[in-house]
């Protein structure tokens, strides 16, 4: 768990769990905040796997040749953020709906 974590990057990582946190936090106090919250987190893990995915490609155009199993690996490291964002837009969509059944 760990290695993926670093893998995806210590900053980007931090500051999806942090708006993980802040999606459970919100769901005891600001509700309405919740969806909001998992979108956010969806938006910075898209756009960290499109940027380490233009960083990939600028390394594979400065080398020019490169193995495909070294492509499939970056590819592989840039989606991690974008899954990890993903399951927290996740949590918050089933959190909103347990919100919105509640009553």
């Amino acid at each position: 768990m760990i290695d993926l974590f670093l893998q995806g990057g210590v900053l980007t990582m931090s500051i999806l769990t942090f708006l993980l946190i802040s999606v459970v936090i919100a769901f005891s106090k600001k509700q309405e905040l919740v969806k909001s919250l998992g979108i956010l987190a969806f938006i910075i893990g898209l756009l960290s796997a499109i940027i380490g995915i233009y960083s990939a490609f600028n390394v594979i155009e400065q080398m020019g040749n490169v193995a495909p199993s070294i492509l499939a690996g970056g590819i592989k490291v840039a989606f991690t953020n974008l899954i990890y964002g993903l399951i927290i837009y996740m949590i918050s969509i089933v959190l909103d709906v347990i919100r919105k059944w509640r009553g």
